[in-house]
């Protein structure tokens, strides 16, 4: 009877392999779509074609759910098509990828690898299609803190064999996420949001002055200027109107 077992086994055992390697093809196959998905939508969003931007940012999230700036990508396309609603669902499920990366400690070396490669390569397809695009002082700084997250990743998979892929959420993500809470009225999350960017980037000089923005919002005139006095050192140019505004809520305010 053992030897009938045994035998049993062995017949399976080339079915097991076989299908974990159909697992393994499909994994790889899925992953190859979601980044020509993830590519189109780029070249969709920098020209402002945001309903096919945000299909193409959702065929690659259906092919690879965790895919993180493909999620981004449909959290910028949500807010082209003013579904604001919409774009926090998708910026916040971003963040929350990115957080629930740092709290994993993968122990195993080949997934670890794995998920380094698929991380990397998206950082350098959404640099690239930002390249590609209208270039802004916004543009520039998104492009820096993704190369400074290339380095974060390299830096910590090179640290211990146990790979910690801790990945702090980027600031131009909490950025973004901070900008669809503002224009949802959602101004306590928005400031959250905007101090979160800040805290990742100092000098993030659209974050400063955004958080600027919300501070006149919500009567905060004093706060409003010493967040325009940052993006300003930060090189940011912050629109005349805007300072102007604050100074004349202030001085309306203390007369």
């Amino acid at each position: 009877m053992r030897s009938l077992f045994v035998a049993a086994s062995l017949l399976l055992l080339p079915v097991a392999v076989h299908a974990q390697a159909l697992d393994r093809f499909k994994v790889a196959e899925d992953n190859r779509l979601a980044a020509q998905h993830y590519k189109s939508g780029w070249d969709l969003l920098l020209t402002e074609k945001w309903d096919q931007a945000a299909g193409e940012f959702q065929a690659a999230i259906d092919l690879k759910p965790n895919y993180k700036l493909a999620h981004y990508g449909l959290g910028r396309a949500s807010m082209g098509q003013k579904k604001f609603a919409n774009a926090i669902r998708a910026y916040e499920r971003c963040r929350d990828l990115f957080e629930g990366q740092a709290a994993q400690n993968i122990t195993n070396s080949q997934e670890a690898e794995q998920m380094l490669s698929d991380d990397l390569t998206a950082i350098d397809l959404t640099v690239s299609r930002l390249q590609s695009g209208p270039q802004s002082p916004q543009t520039s700084a998104a492009i820096a803190q993704l190369n400074m997250q290339k380095d974060r990743l390299k830096m910590r998979a090179g640290n211990s064999k146990n790979m910690s892929l801790t990945s702090p959420v980027p600031a131009f993500v909490s950025l973004a996420l901070g900008s669809a809470y503002l224009r949802s009225e959602r101004f306590a999350e928005a400031e959250t949001a905007y101090k979160k960017a800040i805290e990742m980037d100092s000098k993030y000089g659209e974050a400063h002055n955004n958080l600027a923005a919300l501070y006149l919002m919500t009567g905060r005139y004093a706060d409003a200027q010493k967040e325009v006095k940052a993006a300003e050192k930060a090189g940011y140019r912050v629109n005349p109107n805007l300072k102007e505004d604050i100074e004349k809520k202030k001085q309306a305010g203390t007369s």
